[in-house]
């Protein structure tokens, strides 16, 4: 009876330590397992990273280009008076500059409106652009011919003074004789009157000027 107990007790000792030993093994696997998927999670996640950063850093480089290509001409536009406050006396002195340049037989009037905000139709584009304004002005033209008019218009346009933008033009042929100046001058034979549209982009609030 002593040696079947003293057995008993030695396979007893030996079943707990081998059942110990088979859940240390199988929370071993199960450790090593989740430690494995930890690691390729993580793998995972540093790529996903990586190839965004990737993906910004190509981003910021092509923006960067672009903006390196559209500076001098946003530059550009500024000095020419598209871009900032308007440049209202330059363009009167655009048309005085013309009606000495062109000689037209009669003289230019003029009358430049305060100047109106032109809101887009796309609320989108109105908070993320700059303002579009316009300032509209009158013209009264005395013109030998038709041609004439459009030498004006061609003037304003080599004038690089901003955008202005024809609206329209009335023209009058006037046939009372005897207009011939007495210096010997150029009469007039045609009258225009027109409207245009001085263009500029407001810089947003918060921008530099």
């Amino acid at each position: 009876m002593n040696a079947t107990l003293i057995d008993w007790s030695f396979l007893s000792r030996a079943l707990w330590i081998g059942l110990a030993s088979l859940i240390f093994s199988i929370l071993l696997i199960w450790g090593s397992l989740e430690y494995m998927n930890w690691i390729e999670e993580s793998f995972h996640m540093i790529h996903e990273r990586y190839y965004a950063l990737q993906g910004r850093q190509r981003k910021f480089e092509e923006q960067s280009m672009l903006l390196e290509k559209a500076l001098p001409r946003f530059e550009a536009l500024r000095r020419k008076g598209v871009i900032g406050a308007e440049p209202r006396v330059k363009w009167l002195e655009t048309i005085q500059q013309a009606e000495a340049t062109l000689k037209l037989p009669g003289p230019i009037q003029f009358k430049l409106n305060p100047p109106q905000h032109i809101k887009p139709a796309n609320a989108t584009l109105s908070r993320q652009s700059y303002p579009l304004w316009t300032s509209r002005m009158e013209l009264g033209l005395g013109l030998l011919h038709e041609g004439d008019l459009m030498a004006f218009f061609d003037f304003l346009d080599r004038a690089d003074t901003g955008i202005v933008q024809p609206r329209q033009c009335k023209l009058h042929r006037v046939r009372t004789p005897g207009l011939e100046l007495e210096s010997g001058g150029l009469a007039v034979h045609v009258e225009a009157s027109c409207l245009l549209d001085w263009m500029t982009l407001r810089e947003p609030a918060g921008e530099p000027r």
